[in-house]
């Protein structure tokens, strides 16, 4: 099947599984089976407790939408204070209306603020999410695991 000219896709949910596919392979059977190029496949991470997503961009980034503040946690869940560098992610989410604005997700990445090749500034997550160091899996990636043999 080819897509119309314009056509884009976007993923979701399971990369921190057990057998995780690589970004390289997934593109070459995009490709096969939709024509799609790289630069049209995108990824999005996000959680149930997240009022956003955050896309990854051509450079495979996931920009951080601008109205969300990120922050680090150490493995003793105690605040980075440098705001960059690798540790568990979380996010001050100003949409939350039942429950405080405060996540700690239980997932591991490396935060920057450095400008993007993309040409976007903001927060960046940058290289592959990956659970955190004794945190369980949950969510879709979870929901993956499971059903493994």
């Amino acid at each position: 099947m080819e897509l119309a000219p314009g056509s884009r896709m976007i993923t979701g949910g399971g990369w921190k599984g057990e057998r995780p596919m690589a970004q390289a392979t997934l593109h070459a059977l995009v490709h096969r089976a939709l024509r799609l190029r790289r630069e049209s496949v995108m990824d999005a991470y996000s959680a149930t407790e997240l009022n956003c997503v955050l896309s990854t961009c051509p450079e495979g980034h996931y920009h951080v939408p601008p109205l969300i503040q990120p922050f680090l946690l150490d493995d003793a869940l105690e605040w980075i204070d440098e705001g960059e560098g690798t540790g568990m992610l979380g996010f001050f989410d100003p949409f939350a209306g039942s429950y405080p604005g405060f996540l700690a997700t239980g997932d591991q990445g490396h935060l920057t603020s450095e400008p993007c090749g993309c040409g976007r500034t903001g927060w960046t997550i940058r290289g592959r999410i990956t659970r955190a160091p004794g945190h369980e899996p949950r969510g879709c990636a979870g929901t993956l695991m499971a059903e493994l043999p």
